[in-house]
């Protein structure tokens, strides 16, 4: 039985969040999820491939003491955030029907959709702060230039 994704429906039937059910509960139901459809062990070890993968960008990036994170980490991470979150509005999307008549799933994707607006709100505080940074090199940039051409002395003159 199908929903368009091959996603077998009766593989594992979400269950209805409980009241002081803990992550492992979640975590428990997840794992079976994987182990019963293999659609879901795909998506679960394209996600470990991609978040290890985005974790050595990162730990390689601040390898030396001192140094922040790189613009090319953060840009590397955006887009693995971005390729994921492009894959689970595809399976969203092909499991429609699936997901709102699903009370569990339909308050799984309120919870995912809430959350990708918060990192759109942090990205966007990001590039601000990005930009100010800019800006303020540029006021110390200039200054240093202008003193350091002054001090130059041209030889012959």
């Amino acid at each position: 039985m199908g929903n368009g994704r091959g996603l077998r429906e009766d593989a594992v039937e979400p269950r209805v969040p409980v009241p002081g059910a803990t992550v492992y509960d979640s975590l428990a139901d997840y794992e079976a999820a994987c182990k019963a459809d293999p659609n879901v062990k795909f998506f679960d070890d394209e996600l470990h491939s991609r978040t290890q993968k985005a974790l050595s960008n990162l730990a390689a990036s601040v390898e030396e003491p001192g140094q922040g994170v790189s613009f090319k980490s953060l840009k590397d991470i955006t887009i693995s955030l971005l390729e994921v979150d492009k894959e689970v509005v595809d399976v969203i999307l092909n499991c429609t029907k699936d997901v709102w008549q699903n009370k569990a799933l339909k308050e799984l994707v309120k919870d995912y959709f809430d959350t990708s607006l918060n990192a759109v709100d942090f990205c966007g505080e990001l590039q601000k702060c990005i930009h100010r940074t800019r800006d303020r090199q540029l006021y110390i940039q200039v200054p240093i230039r202008q003193k350091s051409l002054q001090s130059f002395k041209y030889p012959g003159f």
